[in-house]
């Protein structure tokens, strides 16, 4: 058995060996929240609403049925008729 070094001698001053080349920056560096295109808020760069509100889906139109009148803010009021 031999105890020789089967790979490459580290020397004093690299002491973690060769290893693969790091690229060079390739332009300005980038800050934290920096963008092209700030969005007023994260609500507008994502597309998305307020948190704890539901997009408006109840036009309530006039040539509605008389007997449906409900609407999604009813739900709140009676929590079993959501689904039915």
């Amino acid at each position: 058995m031999t105890t020789e070094p089967t790979g490459p001698a580290n020397d004093a001053e690299d002491p973690l060996g060769p290893s693969a080349p790091q690229p060079e920056p390739t332009g300005a560096p980038r800050t934290p929240g920096e963008t092209e295109q700030p969005a007023g808020n994260i609500r507008e760069e994502q597309g998305t609403h307020a948190a704890g509100t539901v997009p408006a889906a109840h036009s309530g139109g006039a040539d509605e049925a008389e007997h449906d009148h409900r609407r999604p803010e009813d739900a709140l009021q009676e929590p079993t008729s959501a689904d039915g």
